[in-house]
């Protein structure tokens, strides 16, 4: 398959993905509108805000680096896994830490805690996702696009039997984590090379040279 092919179906797919998640989206949330109280939205909103924050320290995205270095695909995947992993350890430690002072500072809601608490798991585990980036880098656009419907449907399908049976906020909570851990399962189950933690030095250096002009973007836009 010529590149012009490959570019022209990377398109379709990431149209197609944006359009077939942007339905899911507007119709669950139609749903969960007529299920849940405004203020549990309200709640899950304070809860993505007050996460937002640690977001952006610890926001290096390493896909780019993955997609675009010409270095040896397995040293590369390792090293980035191992460092993505390390990144999101600490912000986790962090979060549970700090966000109990923060939410009664800040929020005036010390329940705000425990849900950030829960999303900080849904955080790191979306760590372990940085696979993705080989299938992107071989342009197989089609498996991103079905990886990402398969967790919007968990995500739609999750929220909406929570909400029926009551759970309040948490049924937007604990959809988020079933949608990562679907997200894992099928990624896993079909990656070509699986990722160890190993650090090389080489890869190190051309990783953090390549991702920090854009996470000083990402900082100066947040």
């Amino acid at each position: 398959m010529s590149m012009k092919i490959k570019f022209l179906e990377g398109i379709k797919f990431n149209i197609f993905n944006l359009i077939g998640t942007k339905v899911l989206q507007f119709v669950t949330g139609l749903i969960l509108a007529r299920l849940l109280l405004p203020e549990i939205f309200g709640q899950y909103q304070y809860t993505m805000t007050a996460i937002g924050f640690y977001i952006i320290i610890f926001s290096q995205n390493f896909s780019p680096a993955i997609i675009q270095s010409k270095t040896d695909l397995k040293k590369l995947l390792d090293t980035t896994f191992t460092v993505n992993i390390l990144l999101n350890f600490l912000q986790l430690l962090l979060i549970f830490l700090t966000i109990g002072p923060a939410a009664k500072f800040f929020f005036k809601n010390p329940d705000i805690t425990i849900l950030v608490r829960i999303m900080s798991l849904v955080l790191f585990l979306k760590s372990f996702g940085i696979v993705e980036s080989i299938f992107l880098k071989n342009m197989q656009f089609q498996v991103s696009f079905w990886v990402s419907i398969a967790e919007q449907v968990m995500i739609s399908a999750t929220s909406i039997i929570l909400a029926l049976l009551g759970f309040g906020v948490y049924s937007l909570i604990i959809s988020s984590l079933m949608g990562v851990l679907i997200n894992l399962v099928v990624l896993y189950s079909i990656i070509p090379v699986f990722p160890f933690f190993r650090l090389d030095r080489e890869v190190l250096r051309e990783l953090f040279h390549f991702s920090w002009p854009l996470y000083l973007l990402s900082f100066s836009v947040w």
